[in-house]
């Protein structure tokens, strides 16, 4: 289900550092609709000396990538149909460059396993790209990466692919009002034990700070297994970039998730793929949501989710009536949080997509 007209709405904000606003922030998004419908939401999270420019160079290379595969794919379908193959309707999309001729044709859907190959590819390109930069002295990713999260939204579903811990999280109307969330990605962390097994069986450690009394303090962290001390780690197991930690187990291999869209199953003959989203789609008639979406999709760094749980970031975002206004109140939210807990001295970066499905 493709978003309805000025759906897709972000917002990000410079984090701040001892009580001052960061020089910069490190979080990078896009959207990228094309005139098949099909829209593409990114958001990429820098980290280290070098992050934000990490996070631009993901962000761009994989946006690149995509519109030049989605081009080639509207061409060759358009000349299968000169052809006279009647069979086409697979793929959609415009790309880089001159793209006239291309939207004169019948706009083109991609189907899920486009989709899925063409963010797979998208994905090991950029990692390629990357390392490539830093080997060129374009970019320095020793020390620093980004995550990242593409949302490709097709009529029927989402196709998500992500590294990290930038989330994408999905609500649906529920009946008798709210909203439920329905799906969300899991956050790619050196504590997950899955993640944590993986690491050490690729070379690398897990461990925690210490504090002055010696005991382990903060977030699980992924360091080299034989390096102790006072090396400060990594927060997150997969992200692009951070060469250093390549042999220790941080890879940028995505999870790949497809979700079915609600409106879409409510209006076609297709059953409902899991129980609790068929619960919340029964009722939410379009009386019941005066304006609201039934469904929406939100995408943030981990400024946002650090501090707004997944159910009350779906319900403010939807409650708003709409994307901007739904952005707004998760960043005022997050900002408010960051400030009660640590007195407005720090604040992480926050970036905020909302599209209403």
């Amino acid at each position: 289900m493709a978003p309805h007209s000025a759906g897709v709405a972000v917002l990000s904000e410079t984090g701040r550092e001892g009580g001052s606003p960061k020089p910069v922030n490190q979080d990078t998004f896009l959207v990228d609709s094309t005139s098949s419908g099909l829209t593409v939401v990114g958001v990429f999270d820098g980290h280290g000396r070098h992050g934000h420019f990490a996070s631009r160079h993901v962000a761009k290379s994989l946006q690149t990538y995509l519109q030049q595969r989605a081009q080639e794919a509207h061409r060759a379908t358009i000349t299968s149909s000169d052809n006279g193959d009647s069979n086409g309707n697979t793929n959609t999309t415009t790309g880089l460059g001159n793209t006239a001729d291309l939207e004169q044709q019948p706009a083109l859907l991609l189907s899920e396993a486009d989709a899925q190959g063409m963010l797979q590819a998208g994905f090991k390109e950029t990692a390629t790209s990357i390392k490539m930069a830093h080997l060129r002295r374009m970019l320095d990713v020793e020390t620093s990466g980004s995550t990242a999260c593409m949302c490709a939204v097709l009529p029927n579903s989402l196709v998500v692919a992500h590294v990290g811990d930038t989330r994408a999280v999905v609500g649906v109307a529920a009946e008798g009002g709210g909203y439920t969330a329905t799906f969300a990605t899991k956050d790619h962390k050196p504590g997950d034990l899955s993640e944590r097994a993986r690491i050490v069986s690729q070379g690398g450690r897990v461990s925690q700070r210490s504090d002055k009394y010696g005991q382990p303090t903060g977030p699980f962290r992924v360091v080299p297994k034989a390096t102790y001390g006072s090396m400060a780690g990594l927060a997150v197991s997969r992200a692009f970039g951070d060469l250093h930690l390549a042999s220790a187990g941080v890879v940028p291999t995505p999870d790949i998730t497809v979700h079915p869209c609600s409106a879409a199953s409510s209006s076609s003959s297709s059953s409902s793929s899991s129980a609790d989203v068929g619960a919340a789609r029964a009722g939410a008639t379009a009386e019941a949501l005066a304006g609201r979406p039934r469904e929406l999709l939100v995408v943030g760094t981990d400024g946002l989710w650090d501090m707004v749980g997944n159910e009350e970031a779906v319900l403010l975002a939807a409650e708003a009536g709409h994307p901007e206004a739904g952005a707004q109140a998760l960043m005022e939210t997050a900002k408010a949080r960051w400030a009660a807990s640590q007195g407005g001295e720090r604040r992480d970066d926050i970036t905020v997509t909302v599209v209403y499905l």
